[in-house]
């Protein structure tokens, strides 16, 4: 063992099938955990115990800054030049309300010691610590170029803030933990809050990161099949720079013995009159594995299900569109556990009649009267999701989190794991949850959430007037030097990295990847199933059926049926009981729409596509049940598709804000490419429209809704077309007969396939969200034949170009580009513009044509680019992508030619076939989301969603 370390404890977790190794460096007193095991994918991770003092925002700026740049790693930023030339599986960086973390993962043994230096260089040598100006990139500015221009606050984090705080779900949450513990570090918003981050000054955020950022307030993980001796001598030769430091951050809260139990608070709504209330209490604390497992169980107890004792009293009493639950069931979110139930969408004057329905609830478990399918359900459910935690591409990522959480109270990382004893306590009977209950049910708080229009429009004005204010005040020289300022940074936006920075930057060679590529496990049973053999305890199963004979008007209609289904009655059995027999067999059915395209003859096929996982003792009950769910499932009740349409439009408006990016894609792909067109309808934008309109005018369209839903029931699922696949450690007999008895108990229809037209219309279309910035897409079609450069294209333009033009410089929180088969998409996200984003999107073919990359750099680009065939799988995975890329006409021979397009393209060849085709961006039509109002671009379609 390194001498350098202190063994302090170790053995084997069986929750999680790893054994591990603490230790702690003898000279600075560090702290590292070692997960032993045979996985491939390592994983390594560096965090530090940051405790908020404000809401400025700076443990958020300085996890975003110490990766700009640093001693040893000289470029503007060494994160993204990782990204150009990384085999790396994960690699990010994250703020919580009491850690700052940096994990990385990798296959590749030269690149994972690549990636570890790389970040421990960053933590403890950031060049922020002698250049300002990646303070003010990163976390905020006073932006003005021209003496009679107006100044304006920019910023990444500042950017990224205000889109987050943009959100109602995001302010609501917030305000909890200002509510629960006042005067305590939750109550800080650690992200930042926008109007407090114009405050911090670069003096500040160096002194938090001198006092936080010494290897004695650090946490290390490593992951893997790694060598762990190589693994401390490599990170000993950081730490061994420093002495031990006492760190007086020791976590610690203090609850006022008397707060108030009933609270009103103002949130941001532009469109509604309703409010939210939210009945919250502290169930424990949060480093007691016990406590933090009760409280998720009796999170899904209350309102996970359907069934679900509160939930079906709220959907009862039709008082409100949705019952959410959050359970502090995690980590990095204060010392304690606890549980919030809020009621969405619901009248003013409701919240005693809210609080009154939770505490029956509460009060009926004190009382041991359980809903005992209900219970077992849930418990099901928990089991079955810790136990497939396992299985996860990054697993090991997912584990450090969990240990530094529970390690930054001084306690065992291997506690974050002794889930097993609570388990078999929930299991052995209802007692020790009931018990539970009576402890902490004791002091809740209520809180009213009413809607206020234009929210923030008093403090942008105040902001506004200061900004004013203060370039008034300042003289002629001073004004000057902050023009000055900008410019400075600007330059260093655009300066070109010398070639001795990048050469600082360490890489893989080409030499260094294989030739041939993993292969994808696939074995064909029948003509129509499929399984694939994957180390694996739990069943993972696909059935896929061909809709092509339903006319596409009805898309939208079988978007919003399969939502439905394993969530409505059958013909055998209530609704309820379904629901309960569902989770106590699996661990979900679940139903959705897609398109897949074969991309050898260029057919279109649309599914229907059920998708389970279970255990193997399982297999036969999950199959008589999807049986039941595709051949009875009854629509006709109006009751409960109106409540499902609530909760949809909720949980979408809820949502909207993080999957704008994904929505501002899919319709630029629309523009173009048919398959995109009918995908909007199956399981895109266009189904969300169509629920806000069913939710506005629900009883004028209530039975024609339900006559076309009872009507795809008779027509969805046909034995035409049919195909199964599954994955899992071994065939299952029993298995492949239920699926063969199921095929042929189908009935096969001589309705001919619907031949979609194309009816592309190129339009510039906004949809109008409650936000403070916007969300870009444009997107072309690539007429391409699976060609593999085009990863190598996506490299260049996504990291080269447009995060140096759309983040670096324009101040967006990100920008990305996605490269299919046949398409290319680029974004933004987070943005504080509109036209000038689109503007350099357009010019993507002009950067093209003028990029100059030296064969070193280009070669970076292209390891880069491989990822694709050497990324990690969860389990299960490589099963389902087998099946598809099956589906889709693709071969073993395609995927190694597109690999090895990858590893033999020049820059010349991309030019020579790319640039015209990003021509196409030039008039392409865009597709954007943000708030109401001129933001210079003609549209042709303006659609609010809020």
């Amino acid at each position: 063992m390194n001498e350098k370390f202190s063994l302090v404890e170790s053995g084997f977790i069986d929750e999680i099938s790893s054994a591990y190794k603490i230790f702690t460096h003898n000279k600075t007193k560090a702290r590292v955990i070692k997960f032993e095991n045979d996985d491939d994918n390592k994983a390594f991770m560096i965090g530090f115990r940051t405790i908020p003092e404000n809401s400025k925002g700076i443990m958020h700026i300085i996890e975003h800054a110490v990766l700009s740049g640093s001693k040893k790693y000289t470029t503007k930023e060494p994160f993204m030049d990782l990204a150009k030339s990384s085999l790396a599986t994960f690699l990010n960086a994250m703020t919580f309300q009491n850690m700052t973390v940096y994990p990385i993962s990798s296959r590749n043994a030269k690149d994972f010691y690549n990636l570890m230096d790389v970040y421990l260089d960053a933590v403890f040598n950031p060049r922020l610590l002698t250049d300002k100006r990646v303070f003010l990139q990163e976390g905020t500015r006073r932006e003005i170029f021209n003496k009679d221009d107006e100044i304006q606050y920019q910023g990444v984090v500042y950017n990224e803030m205000k889109g987050a705080m943009s959100s109602s779900e995001e302010f609501i949450y917030q305000a909890m933990q200002e509510e629960m513990y006042p005067g305590n570090y939750p109550a800080f918003n650690s992200g930042g809050d926008p109007y407090e981050i114009i405050k911090l000054t670069y003096d500040e955020l160096l002194d938090y990161y001198r006092r936080h950022y010494h290897p004695s307030n650090s946490y290390t993980v490593l992951y893997g099949d790694g060598d762990v001796d190589a693994e401390l001598e490599h990170l000993d030769e950081f730490l061994s720079a420093y002495d031990y430091k006492e760190i007086p951050n020791k976590i610690g809260m203090t609850l006022a013995k008397e707060s108030k139990k009933f609270i009103e608070r103002a949130y941001p709504n532009d469109v509604s009159d309703k409010h939210n209330y939210a009945y919250s209490f502290i169930t424990g604390d949060i480093d007691n594995t016990r406590d933090s497992i009760m409280t998720e169980f009796l999170s899904k107890y209350l309102s996970y299900f359907s069934n679900s004792p509160l939930k079906k009293k709220i959907q009862e009493m039709g008082i409100a569109s949705d019952l959410l639950s959050y359970s502090n069931y995690g980590y990095g979110n204060g010392n304690f556990t606890d549980i919030n139930m809020i009621l969405k969408d619901a009248d003013g004057g409701k919240a005693d009649i809210f609080k009154d329905a939770v505490e029956e609830e509460l009060e009926n478990i004190k009382a041991g009267r359980i809903n005992g399918d209900i219970y077992d359900s849930a418990l099901n459910l928990m089991d079955f999701t810790l136990k497939e935690f396992a299985n996860t591409a990054t697993k090991g990522i997912a584990l450090a989190l969990k240990a530094v959480a529970m390690w930054l109270f001084d306690k065992s990382p291997r506690a974050a794991f002794a889930y097993n004893a609570t388990l078999e306590e929930l299991k052995k009977d209802q007692s020790a949850f009931i018990n539970f209950v009576k402890d902490v049910h004791k002091d809740a708080k209520l809180i009213d959430f009413y809607p206020v229009k234009d929210f923030y429009k008093d403090r942008d004005e105040a902001e506004r007037k200061a900004l004013d204010e203060y370039k008034a005040s300042l003289s002629d020289e001073e004004l000057e030097a902050l023009i000055k300022e900008n410019e400075d940074l600007k330059a260093m936006q655009e300066a070109v990295d010398s070639k001795e920075a990048l050469a600082s930057i360490p890489t893989l060679k080409l030499s260094d990847l294989p030739r041939d590529i993993e292969k994808l496990p696939l074995e064909k049973i029948s003509d129509s199933a499929y399984y694939s053999k994957e180390d694996s305890k739990i069943c993972y199963l696909n059935l896929f059926f061909d809709i092509s004979h339903i006319a596409e008007e009805d898309y939208v209609k079988v978007a919003n049926l399969v939502d439905l289904l394993a969530d409505i009655k059958t013909e055998k059995s209530s609704r309820e009981k379904l629901e309960t027999d569902i989770f106590k067999t699996t661990g979900a059915i679940n139903f959705a729409a897609s398109v897949v395209k074969n991309y050898k003859n260029g057919k279109l096929t649309p599914f229907v596509q059920c998708s389970a996982k279970f255990t193997k003792d399982k297999a036969v009950d999950a199959m008589k049940l999807i049986d039941e769910i595709i051949k009875y499932s009854d629509p006709s009740d109006e009751k409960v598709l109106k409540m499902n349409v609530l909760e949809s439009v909720s949980d979408f408006d809820n949502n909207v804000l993080n999957i704008a990016p994904a929505i501002a894609m899919d319709v630029a792909k629309a523009q173009s490419l048919e398959k995109e067109r009918l995908t909007l309808k199956l399981h895109g934008i266009e189904k969300f429209i169509h629920l806000k309109e069913l939710k506005a005018n629900f009883d004028e369209l209530k039975d024609k809704e339900i006559k076309d839903y009872e009507s795809l029931m008779k027509t969805m699922f046909r034995k035409d077309g049919f195909i199964s696949h599954y994955s899992f450690e071994g065939r299952i007999a029993e298995l492949d007969k239920a699926i063969a008895e199921l095929e042929a108990s189908l009935e096969s229809m001589d309705a001919p396939a619907i031949n979609v037209e194309k009816k592309r219309e190129k339009k510039n279309t906004k949809f109008i969200v409650s936000s403070k910035v916007y969300f870009n897409g444009m997107a072309t079609d690539l007429d391409s034949d699976n060609d593999g450069d085009v990863e190598v294209l996506r490299q260049i333009l996504s990291n080269d170009y447009l995060h140096t033009e759309i983040r670096a410089k324009g101040g967006a929180y990100g920008d990305g580009l996605s490269a299919g088969i046949d398409y290319l998409a680029e974004f933004t996200f987070r943005d504080p513009h509109v036209a000038r984003s689109l503007g350099v999107m357009r010019k993507s073919a002009e950067f093209l044509e003028g990029c100059e990359l030296d064969q070193d750099e280009l070669e970076r680009r292209k390891i880069a680019s491989t990822l694709k065939f050497n990324k990690a799988y969860g389990k299960g995975q490589k099963g389902k992508l087998a099946f598809v890329r099956m589906l889709q006409g693709l071969t073993e021979e395609d995927d190694l030619k597109a690999y090895r397009e990858i590893l033999d393209t020049d820059l010349d060849k991309l030019k020579e076939k790319y640039v015209d085709k990003l021509k196409r961006l030039e008039d392409a039509p865009v597709a954007v989301i943000g708030p109401d109002g001129d933001d210079g671009i003609e549209y042709d379609n303006i659609i609010d969603i809020r």
